[in-house]
């Protein structure tokens, strides 16, 4: 699409500085509008991540309180037989 526009104002009849310049703007507002994207890819993936470190951190903690109940119910049968 960038290429099609770019030869488009280069074919297109008109001087060299206003070509130039055509040029220039077409190729700012095609930055700008990857900066954007790549901007709303990172924050997407930002949310992602943040989103899989709290549930990882929630199933830690639910696996290490399961655990402290295994480790006070052997206790607690182990001083029942003993």
């Amino acid at each position: 699409m960038a290429a099609g526009a770019t030869l488009g104002i280069l074919f297109a009849p008109d001087n060299g500085s206003n070509t130039r310049k055509k040029i220039v703007d077409k190729s700012n507002d095609y930055a700008d509008d990857l900066t954007q994207r790549f901007n709303e890819f990172v924050d997407s993936m930002n949310q992602k991540v943040d989103s899989l470190t709290k549930d990882a951190t929630h199933v830690a903690h639910n696996v290490n309180h399961q655990a402290e109940q295994l480790v006070d119910d052997v206790k607690s049968t182990i001083s029942n037989k003993y």
